[in-house]
């Protein structure tokens, strides 16, 4: 006892060890490489001390071969984890060990060859040696080998990690549930009998594990085993990685890092390489799958129709001969709308998703088009959401495959926050909102919707960039007489299931076709005067799709009609002014045609027109105040500015003083060629 220590001291607790470290001494070290293969033998593995680690029963045999062979270390007892490991852990982690080492080995070789062949081309320019000169064609072949065993030493690191990964996943297995990961809340992720349960690391405490395996479990025989099973819990949710479990995806049809998932009602799946496989757990490249909700395909269906690329075809001309049912505006509009609505269910994959409008008078169809078309083939998937705000819809549909469908939208009282929300669907995008908590909700945006009105809302005439991403369906009244619309025969599940193998198998081949016809826009543009850029992306999935199944009586993939899809705000603005009737004569007649006749001028000023001319250039002058008050009264730009989409059309001059009705006036001057040809 010395005069630090009193009678009351303990000393510590031992060591409870499980192992003993072989640490060389010097001149040791490549003694000790030579003998690894016995060490191994006796069950050491490489330890991250840098020594080798071996399980204590083992000492006295390691020991006596050491001495044998005259190899100097130190022996130091410790506690080794690895050895609490089940044999299939351990077998991992020494495979694991074996490809750092030929990884580093690989890395080495992989710098030396790249110098040396480097160094080796510059002396051949350099010195103006020729590549034919056999001492050269001696050393490049020589590069040439070592490369060759560079590959098959990669090849080696990649079988090796299959192994080291099959073995994890045995290890594991004897765990009393799966894991899937941990999260940023460092919370450790489980899968027990189909429920998602989060549990704090920190609170892996013996009560907690209790309650989800129950005290009977031989893991609980003793406070070791308990203490490795907390460890080999937290080492599991470790080597598993980092899950965003913010935004999981949810029911639908999804392409992640060039693979499919699928997931419909309680089961989900996934196409990689034309193979299908059904999830196990609920974990898709690094996220969580929710599934829930009805089955909106036959899986057996789906299943039995992957690769079958004449589906496509079939399951057009299956929706098509129902679609024509409608009587369209323009009849190639038929194939265009089935083309959209076999992309509904691909919408997550496409690089642009254009806005799809069906509009007409009343009792055209419209709703019957929803429950008839869109709902009946996609169930559960198609999402109405006709009186919905903008954070409802991102709550209902984000993280989702789910087809937004708004009907009455003229009639919507969100509308401005509707097509705000649906700018970032076009090239997808992320909604963010707040909670209560510390953790935000983010609604991952990228869906193609459908709208329908009798009549394009006003926010459409006052934001051409807003029109510019749709796509319009108009429809007509169905004459008198016309048979019922005839339903599909078959269940939706079943063409749903088609279609999605049909998409799937043929992706590729669509994509490309779609690229191209973007890239192809230039002429586009010159075949079709009146088309623009955007209408181009509008189209180029639902044209590369009918490049493939080639509907008969369609003459061209890319429509005639989309010239007259979007107009700029001055256009539409001006052609509604000259279209506006004035009553004069006990008759109501147009603007446009008392400026061809030439006549009541004075009629005309009242209004805020007339013709006048301007450094010799006759125009037409518009008082933007009296045609506001006056001509468009009963339009939806009643309650607008209209100077500013006037002064953007072609050729107009802002803010000129014209005497008007006797008083100097602040007019837009409109070239009169450009009225003229109105």
């Amino acid at each position: 006892m010395n005069d630090n220590t009193t009678p009351t001291d303990t000393p510590p607790d031992p060591i409870s060890a499980n192992a003993f470290l072989i640490q060389p001494m010097k001149g040791a070290t490549k003694a000790l490489k030579a003998i690894n293969t016995d060490l191994k033998k006796a069950g050491c593995h490489w330890h991250m001390r840098n020594a080798w680690s071996c399980p204590i029963g083992m000492q006295d045999m390691v020991e006596t071969m050491l001495a044998s062979r005259q190899i100097s270390v130190e022996i130091v007892l410790h506690k080794d984890d690895y050895f609490d490991k089940s044999r299939s852990g351990q077998e991992a982690e020494n495979i694991w060990t074996q490809i750092d080492i030929k990884e580093r080995q690989h890395y080495a070789e992989d710098r030396a060859l790249i110098t040396e062949r480097a160094a080796l081309e510059k002396e051949i320019e350099t010195r103006g040696l020729s590549a034919d000169d056999p001492k050269i064609q001696s050393l490049l072949e020589k590069l040439d080998r070592r490369e060759a065993v560079q590959k098959e030493l990669q090849d080696e690191i990649n079988q090796l990690r299959n192994g080291a990964k099959l073995l994890e996943e045995k290890a594991e297995s004897m765990l009393p549930f799966h894991i899937l990961g941990h999260n940023a809340k460092r919370e450790i992720l489980l899968w027990k009998e189909g429920r998602l349960i989060a549990l704090p690391a920190a609170r892996l405490n013996k009560d907690e594990l209790r309650l989800y395996i129950g005290s009977e479990s031989e893991w609980f025989q003793s406070e070791d085993s308990i203490k490795a099973l907390k460890e080999a819990i937290i080492d599991a949710a470790h080597k598993k990685g980092f899950i965003d479990d913010v935004s999981p995806l949810r029911s639908g049809l999804w392409m992640v890092n060039d693979k499919w998932l699928i997931i419909s009602g309680k089961k989900a799946g996934f196409i990689e390489k034309e193979r299908f496989s059904y999830l196990k757990a609920p974990l898709f490249e690094g996220k969580l799958v929710e599934t829930e909700g009805a089955a909106w395909l036959d899986w057996e269906i789906f299943e039995t129709s992957i690769g079958n690329r004449a589906l496509l075809k079939e399951s057009f001309d299956l929706i098509h001969s129902k679609v024509k049912q409608w009587n369209w505006i323009v009849p190639s509009m038929a194939a265009f709308v089935t083309a959209f609505a076999m992309l509904a269910i691909v919408q997550q994959a496409m690089k642009w998703r254009p806005w799809i409008y069906v509009t007409g008078a009343a009792s055209t169809g419209k709703t019957t088009f929803w429950e008839n078309i869109l709902q009946h083939i996609y169930g559960g998937l198609v999402e109405r959401l006709d009186k919905s705000t903008a954070h409802a819809t991102a709550q209902t549909i984000g993280n989702s495959g789910r087809i937004p469908v708004f009907d009455e939208f003229e009639k919507h009282k969100h509308i401005p926050e509707i097509l705000e929300l649906a700018k970032l669907f076009n090239k997808g995008g992320q909604k963010t909102s707040g909670t209560g908590s510390d953790k935000a909700h983010r609604f991952d945006l990228h869906h193609m919707p459908w709208f329908g009105s009798i009549y394009l809302p006003k926010k459409f005439m006052q934001d051409t960039a807003q029109e510019s991403r749709l796509v319009k369906f108009e429809l007509n009244k169905i004459p008198q007489g016309s048979p019922a619309v005839d339903k599909f025969d078959d269940d939706g599940r079943v063409i749903s299931a088609r279609i999605t193998a049909a998409v799937t198998t043929l992706w590729e081949v669509l994509e490309e076709k779609a690229q191209k016809i973007n890239a192809d826009r230039h002429r586009l543009l010159q075949v079709h005067p009146g088309i623009k850029i955007r209408t181009v992306e509008n189209f180029m999935y639902a044209s590369a799709l009918l490049e493939i199944v080639a509907p008969e009586g369609l003459e061209e993939s890319f429509p005639m009609w989309a010239a007259t899809q979007t107009e700029d705000d001055g256009d539409k603005l001006l052609d509604t002014i000259l279209a506006s009737l004035i009553f004069v004569d006990g008759d109501k007649k147009s603007v446009r045609e008392m400026l061809q006749m030439g006549q009541h001028e004075e009629q005309l000023e009242r209004h805020g027109v007339k013709i006048v001319v301007h450094k010799a250039k006759r125009y037409l002058a518009l008082r933007c105040e009296n045609i506001t008050r006056h001509l468009l009264k009963d339009t939806e730009y009643a309650s607008l500015d209209i100077k500013g989409p006037l002064a953007r059309t072609d050729g107009a001059i802002g803010s000129v003083q014209v005497k008007i009705t006797g008083t100097n006036q602040r007019c837009i001057l409109i070239p009169m060629e450009k009225v003229e040809n109105e």
